[in-house]
Order: C-alpha cells, then sequence, then structure tokens
C-alpha cells in the first residue's frame, strides 16, 4: 500500500462510486480506504474539527459518495477536506466542564463569582436538598449555558458523594464533545496552576488555623469532575433531549493553598489570565 492515494487511485474510486460498486454500506472494502483517511485527515486538522470517534469516517464517506455520485476528476484533497471540515462544524456543540474546587473557602465568597462570560465559580453554599432538586444556581448555569438538566442527585448517588463539599468552577466551552472531553485533563490541570499561581507568595486567609482544606473543614474532597454537553443535532430548546455528560478521577491532587479573599478582592486580575 503506498503512503498516499495517486490520480490513478482517485480516479479508479470515483468510477466505482459512479458505477455502483462502492457505497456507503461497503466503503470500507476499498483496498486504499485507511489511505483515504489519513490523506484527508492530514489535510482537516488544521481547521480544528478532527474527531477520533467514527464521525470524521462517516463524513468522509458521506461526502466522498455524494460527490462523485456523477463522474469527476475533481481530485482537491485540501478543498475535499474543507468542505468536509463544514460539516463536522455541524458536531460544535456546548459543553461544560464542572470543576470542585477543593482548596477554596466558601466562606469568602459570593454564591457566583463571575470570572467571565463563560466562567464562574459557585460557593454551593445553598442547602443541600436544594442543590439534589437541581435548584441551586449552578443548576441554572447549566441549563442556561449547555440546555441541558444538571442531575445533581445523580452526581451524589453514582460518580462522587462528595461532588458539593466544596465550591465549584463551571466552564462553558464551544466544540465537538469528543475534542472537549480529551482536553479537559489538560484545562482542569491547568485552572488549578494558574490559581495557585495568583498568590504563590501569599498565605491563606488570616483567619484559617492552618494549611488546607482538611484542616479547615474536615469533609472529604470531592475527587471528579465531569464534563457535559448537548447531543449533536438534538432540540437546544428541550431539556429532556439530548444531554450527555461523563465523569473522570483527578489524576492529580486537587488540594491547593490558595488566599480565597485574594482571589475574591483581585477578580479582575483572574479575568486577564
Amino acid at each position: 500500500m503506498g503512503d498516499n492515494m495517486s490520480f490513478k487511485d482517485w480516479k479508479k474510486l470515483s468510477n466505482l462510486i459512479f458505477e455502483g460498486k462502492i457505497n456507503k454500506h461497503n466503503f470500507t472494502s476499498f483496498f486504499k480506504y485507511d489511505v483515504i483517511m489519513k490523506d484527508i485527515a492530514l489535510n482537516i486538522k488544521k481547521y480544528g474539527y478532527y474527531t477520533y470517534d467514527g464521525r470524521f469516517e462517516d463524513c468522509v464517506i458521506d461526502f466522498l459518495c455524494k460527490k462523485y455520485v456523477s463522474l469527476s476528476t475533481d481530485f482537491d484533497i485540501d478543498l475535499m477536506a474543507k468542505e468536509i471540515s463544514f460539516q463536522l462544524r455541524k458536531l460544535i456543540v456546548p459543553n461544560i466542564i464542572i470543576i470542585p474546587l477543593n482548596h477554596l473557602n466558601r466562606l469568602y465568597l459570593p454564591n457566583e463569582l463571575i470570572l467571565d462570560e463563560n466562567i464562574s465559580i459557585f460557593s454551593m453554599n445553598e442547602k443541600e436538598s436544594k442543590i439534589r432538586r437541581d435548584k441551586s444556581l449552578l443548576s441554572e448555569y447549566v441549563e442556561k449555558k449547555i440546555f441541558c438538566k444538571f442531575g445533581a442527585d445523580h452526581i451524589v448517588v453514582t460518580k462522587d458523594p462528595y461532588f458539593f463539599n466544596y465550591p465549584i468552577m463551571a466552564i462553558k466551552i464551544e466544540h465537538i464533545d469528543y475534542i472537549v472531553e480529551h482536553e479537559a485533563p489538560k484545562i482542569v490541570e491547568s485552572v488549578y496552576s494558574i490559581m495557585r499561581m495568583l498568590d504563590i507568595d501569599k498565605v491563606r486567609e488570616s483567619t484559617d488555623r492552618g494549611w488546607g482544606v482538611r484542616h479547615r473543614d474536615r469533609l472529604p474532597e470531592a475527587h471528579t469532575y465531569t464534563v457535559y454537553y448537548k447531543e449533536a443535532g438534538s432540540d437546544f430548546k428541550n431539556l429532556n433531549e439530548g444531554e450527555l455528560g461523563y465523569s473522570f478521577r483527578f489524576k492529580f491532587s486537587p488540594i491547593l493553598d490558595i488566599n480565597t479573599q485574594l482571589l475574591v478582592e483581585n477578580q479582575k486580575n483572574t479575568r486577564n489570565c
């Protein structure tokens, strides 16, 4: 097998599609199927919409089967990649990463600390019953930003019983869900690192007797973060349709010494980061 598709290979494929011998159902049987995917993938990555979960392949097959249903000698890979990227853009949906912040002191936080139009920290000072009935400010944020019900009780029962013991940060991101899921670990670690750097030379609040949340609050720390998103093609106006999500365990210690008072006071500086 060659490293890429030659003009001769593309011509053979287009003729087979035109003759009805290659279609969506048997496209993978084409002897250079893997090479086609590789060639287009290398060109499409610059558009930022590539996804490894099978939907990319579906878009390529659908596009080529439609393109060569009529006899054609147009085999411009870059142009094909550009047009396929438009199809992949339909997979871009609102996503939200929800990160427990075990190191923040909720006593110094407002109910919602808005760091950016798509980033907020919620103190989670509301009653547990209100949180578990999806009546919290965080639940309202999720519904507003990604058009999904939060399902707080489900998180407590099946994912992490300590999820709401401390403040929580919510970050909305518009992109293909697969990309956000797989970039989320880097994003979470970056969030912790940036927040720590903001006051790395400061001590904790003057009223804090000791260091770290274990000593201060004596509550179990959360050990997961979650990624939720609306399913591509679902009705965004219907909160009961197309909601999907995943949870992940931290791969690092989510315990940091941060002065929450300074974070709130320097809110504007935080936004610039």
